[in-house]
């Protein structure tokens, strides 16, 4: 995964790195990444050295950017949120009644497709039981 950044015009590639560009996470700490400048100064890559976590805020800043006569950019403040988990297959997401808190605790989404298999009694020889669904 990396983010890209075209500029209007170009800017000073020797002014796009670590100290002007940052990735920060959504409690502001520092997320490691390299930054590299691009096509002449108008294309910008920050590919963070790790994984970003799915369903999470980002902030990408530029602070102290110059083009190539010197003069400096806005301070730019790009946020962004990364997608959701695309293996997380559960589309269960539980909001609990009053109900809920007086014994009668359950999602109301239905019965599960592992409440259909067998009662499994286990045999303390053969933990776990030997058919599961």
């Amino acid at each position: 995964m990396f983010l890209a950044v075209r500029f209007g015009r170009p800017v000073s590639v020797m002014k796009l790195n670590g100290s002007t560009v940052a990735l920060r996470d959504a409690t502001g700490e520092s997320v490691p990444a390299t930054v590299t400048g691009t096509e002449g100064g108008r294309l910008l890559f920050v590919v963070p050295l790790s994984p970003l976590d799915f369903q999470t805020s980002y902030t990408l800043v530029l602070d102290g950017v110059s083009d190539n006569a010197g003069d400096l950019l806005l301070t730019t403040t790009v946020q962004f949120t990364t997608e959701p988990n695309p293996g997380d297959t559960s589309d269960e997401e539980w909001h609990p009644n009053p109900e809920d808190f007086k014994g009668h605790w359950h999602s109301h989404t239905g019965p599960s497709d592992w409440q259909s298999c067998p009662r499994c009694e286990p045999n303390p020889a053969s933990l776990p039981c030997p058919d599961k669904c």
